[in-house]
């Protein structure tokens, strides 16, 4: 009794002098309990302790920094350790260590606006801090890195060397110099650097990454092999790491390393890991042979205590091979087994399998059900994202795509197809370079794989940015140097920048090969490169040498007849076709190539007559159809052309060329809305297709005054911004005013009049904008020039405003006359 008294007695004076106390002493009792618990070595109830402390006193600066200080250098919680010094900065923005650290942690992200922001406030705040002489250094570095000034960075980096702390020397420091020795292309000196910091800091990745596109680009492949290796055993959790070294394998078409390295991790792995014996199955599927991946398969199903990976995997390999029926059919009744036990990541893998079989083949209606229903069991399911996302990005959805693909980046932050994806979310809402920074960070994600890596580069090319497009693509070659996507964008990049040594060293590359493939492309680029350096004679001659000499086939035959054809020698253009044809007369190809030399030649007669043959022995062939129809068209026979286009819709409904032709006969005809309704379903196809979305946008956009029909049009139309095309800059520009911007729009819709001077709609849509900007003497000359090109009959609603337009302009520009005279 009297224990329980005392107790009591305690118990009550504690919980006393507990409220007696004040928030700042409590907690002060808080922050004293995390410092001793951090002497103790036990963070995580430090952190607790401290976070008490936040409960107590929200700003209290001494525990807001021991926070984030053990988050950073405890936890390398690095994320966790930016919040609370951010907070920290907002609290107090003059707090110097807030603002070093934040600036340090933005640099090593490679967040650069924010570096700049707290290492400028740090420069600020203390100049003559050591620490902030480093920032101060790396903000001199960044600013003449981006004025290209080559003067100003030499001597920011002797800068930089000076302040090297040879006992302890600056990561940041040792960075920024490395950036310049890889810049001026020292890369001895940059393996030397890169050794100091490896060994420093052996867990940053992307430090051995550097190191690797150092050794590609030194093109030491001993040492690249040894590093790759070393890779797989340093990271033994980066699935991407094993990647790259089965890439660099196949590359050098040493199958035997491949298959050995890959049995290698299907015999190291945890039982529950069942990624290296799915990658040694495709890998068999691809390069052995199906019997191989099928014993492979069928024994995984037998032995694997989780065999569902690999029901997926023969099913699929079915439906690859054309046993639709039999795919669809193993899956169900996987699905039905599955739905018995409480493994939903395996019912949901099934799922996701069905829905792509489905809709391969054709059924979206079905398919979407199944993704809807992985995301209501799991909403952060990175392959029903993946596929949910896609639909939206076809359906222009940019905002809902890019917010469930942040949802799966959540989930998995280096899956290269989800920043692909993000990617084309952002091409279409047209930011493009948010866009860009996506593509750069699926290629590191990737490993440099060739089709995030020429995803980019084309895009690079497309702006003619070609040194960076050949910064992206020398990685990738150097760990596939015999790809041969990547060696056709090395030869396109380097026929762009003009570089004849180069481009001969792509051909050269593509001709030791020796496949048949590889050949075609380095004759064709060979050809491109004598045409540069020769002019037209001397890529004939090379052109002539190959269709006359002992290896001469069809194709090398044909490249010299386009070569003609370009060049208007139809003469001997028609002899090359025709002795194609005497020579294969069983072949329809050679038929169809000598009516083609025959239409660009103008001899129509003799085209309609090899095509209408042609078309009697392959009635349902679209593209018989439509050549003649354009022969029909270029004769004259609009009528006749309208019948083979109307009766070859019939037999293929869902043919975009087809369509496009009807829809461009109901425009022609003034049915409008009959147009714009072939150009949707056309839309519902292929919603990419960036000639169908450019069509479809300008007719709603010119023809459609409601607020949905321009809404549609600019959700289409956003991804035309960057274009150069001059069609595609007049309907963004034309939106861009209908919108109540043709401040914006003047300079895209100028481009298009100039490049599309004949068209009186592209004129009056340059005009419409002059007006709006009150440029009334500009308005007037424009007005007058659509009227001059559309003529005296046009009687289109666009024509007939500008009529009004002109009356209008010329009576205000008398009317200041008029009053003076009088």
């Amino acid at each position: 009794m009297r224990r329980f008294l005392s107790t009591t007695l305690a118990l009550t004076l504690t919980l006393f002098l507990a409220a007696c106390e004040s928030a700042e002493e409590r907690a002060e009792r808080h922050y004293s309990n995390a410092l001793a618990l951090l002497e103790e070595g036990d963070p995580d109830r430090a952190i607790v302790e401290l976070r008490n402390v936040f409960q107590q006193v929200p700003n209290h600066l001494d525990a807001r920094h021991l926070l984030a200080a053990t988050l950073l250098n405890e936890k390398e919680n690095i994320g966790g350790a930016y919040r609370q010094y951010l907070r920290l900065s907002e609290q107090y923005p003059d707090d110097l260590i807030a603002r070093i650290e934040l600036a340090e942690i933005a640099f090593f992200a490679a967040n650069w606006d924010e570096f700049v922001r707290h290492g400028t406030k740090a420069r600020e705040i203390a100049p003559e801090d050591e620490r902030v002489k480093i920032l101060a250094t790396a903000l001199d570095y960044r600013a003449a890195v981006q004025e290209e000034n080559t003067d100003a960075m030499a001597d920011v980096v002797e800068v930089a060397r000076t302040l090297m702390d040879p006992s302890s020397p600056s990561r940041l420091l040792r960075e920024l110099v490395l950036d310049d020795a890889v810049r001026r292309q020292e890369l001895t000196q940059a393996l030397t650097l890169l050794d100091g910091l490896t060994n420093d800091f052996p867990d940053e990745e992307h430090l051995w990454r550097q190191k690797l596109q150092i050794l590609i680009t030194l093109g030491n492949q001993d040492a690249i092999e040894a590093l790759l290796i070393d890779l797989v055993e340093r990271f033994p959790e980066d699935a991407e790491q094993k990647q790259i070294l089965v890439r660099y394998y196949l590359s050098r078409g040493d199958l035997d390393r491949t298959e050995d390295f890959l049995r290698n991790l299907v015999a190291k792995a945890p039982e529950e890991d069942r990624t290296p014996r799915v990658d040694l199955i495709r890998f068999l599927t691809e390069l052995r042979s199906v019997d191989e991946a099928r014993i492979e398969i069928e024994d995984a199903i037998a032995t694997e205590t989780n065999p569902t990976p690999f029901i997926i995997i023969g099913a699929a390999l079915d439906f690859e091979v054309g046993e639709t029926e039999k795919a669809i059919s193993a899956i169900e009744a996987a699905i039905a087994n599955s739905e018995l036990s409480e493994d939903t990541d395996d019912t949901n893998a099934l799922y996701l399998t069905l829905a792509r079989m489905l809709q391969a083949s054709g059924n979206d209606v079905d398919a979407r059900a199944l993704v809807e229903a992985v995301l209501i069991e799991d909403s952060s399911n990175v392959g029903a994202l993946k596929m949910s996302a896609s639909w939206l990005i076809e359906a222009d959805d940019t905002n809902g795509a890019i917010s469930a693909l942040r949802v799966a980046l959540d989930n998995d932050s280096k899956d290269p197809e989800v920043l692909s994806l993000m990617a084309s979310a952002y091409i279409r809402a047209g930011s493009a370079d948010l866009a860009r920074d996506f593509l750069a960070l699926a290629v590191e994600a990737s490993g440099n794989a060739p089709a995030e890596t020429l995803r980019y580069v084309q895009v690079l090319i497309s702006e003619e940015r070609f040194l960076p497009a050949e910064d992206v693509l020398l990685p990738a070659l150097g760990i596939a140097p015999n790809d041969l996507s990547l060696l056709g964008a090395a030869g396109q990049l380097y026929l762009a920048m003009e570089d004849l040594g180069r481009t001969q060293q792509v051909v050269d590359t593509l001709r030791r090969l020796e496949t048949f493939e590889a050949t075609q492309a380095a004759n064709q680029l060979e050809a491109a490169r004598l045409n540069l350096a020769e002019g037209p004679q001397g890529a004939m001659q090379f052109l002539e040498r190959l269709a006359s000499g002992e290896d001469a086939d069809v194709s090398s035959r044909i490249l010299l007849l386009r070569a003609r054809i370009s060049t208007g020698d139809m003469e001997r253009a028609i002899a090359i076709a025709q002795n194609l044809v005497d020579e294969n007369p069983d072949l329809p190809g050679m038929q169809q190539v000598l009516a083609i030399t025959f239409t660009a030649a103008d001899e129509f007669d003799s085209a309609l007559e090899i095509y209408v043959a042609l078309a009697e022995q392959f009635p349902q062939e679209p593209n018989i159809k439509i050549a003649i129809a354009e022969i029909q068209t270029r004769q004259g026979n609009q009528d006749a052309a309208r019948a083979t286009v109307a009766a070859a819709l019939q037999d293929n409904p869902t043919d975009l060329r087809l369509m496009w032709a009807t829809a461009s006969y109901l425009e022609a005809d003034g049915d409008i809305d009959g147009a714009i309704g072939i150009y949707e379903q056309m839309y519902d196809i292929d919603s990419g297709n960036i000639v169908v979305a450019n069509n479809l946008a300008s007719l709603l956009g010119t023809y459609r005054d409601d607020e949905e029909s321009l809404d549609r049009a600019w959700n289409i139309a956003r991804r035309f911004r960057d274009n150069d095309l001059h069609e595609i800059q007049d309907t963004y520009g034309w939106l861009t005013h209908r919108r109540g911007d043709s401040a914006e729009a003047l300079s895209n819709l100028q481009a298009a009049a100039a490049g599309l001077a004949d068209d009186p709609i592209v004129q009056f849509h340059l005009a419409e904008a002059l007006f709006a900007l009150n440029e009334a003497e500009d308005a007037l000359a424009q007005y007058r020039l659509v009227l001059d090109k559309a003529g005296v009959g046009d009687t289109r609603p666009m024509i007939e405003t500008t009529r009004t337009r002109v009356a209008e302009l010329e009576a205000a520009a008398l009317a200041p006359q008029d009053s003076q005279s009088e």
